[in-house]
């Protein structure tokens, strides 16, 4: 009985631990939103596009014509299609799938002409 009373602490472990990390929705949460956003905002200006931040989301404009908006969601970002009604969502996570939705938006509205309507 005298080995048990050496122990002074039985919280070790892998449940232990996933107890004591930081809930996603802690003020990191939103500083990482923030990141992904600026991600996201560079790579559309390095696509030769302008972006405008209207609240959370972003509006994205080629050659004077607005092509989509990238709404930044909790749990997902959206991207929505100037004709479409519901966005394409992709988690967090999926920084290459969001980027490769974005160049196909670029390469299908290339041969629009400046401010011309689609």
């Amino acid at each position: 009985m005298e080995h048990i009373k050496k122990f002074k602490s039985f919280n070790e472990g892998v449940a232990y631990k996933d107890t004591k990390k930081k809930h996603e929705k802690s003020d990191d949460y939103g500083n990482k939103k923030e990141d992904f956003r600026k991600k996201i905002k560079d790579f559309i200006k390095s696509l030769g596009c302008i972006t405008k931040q209207v609240g959370n989301d972003l509006e994205m404009s080629y050659k004077g014509k607005y092509i989509a908006q990238i709404m930044f969601r909790d749990d997902y970002i959206g991207i929505k299609k100037e004709s479409n009604k519901f966005p394409k969502e992709f988690k967090y996570n999926e920084l290459g799938k969001v980027k490769e939705e974005l160049k196909s938006l670029i390469k299908t509205n290339e041969n629009i002409k400046e401010g011309e309507e689609i």
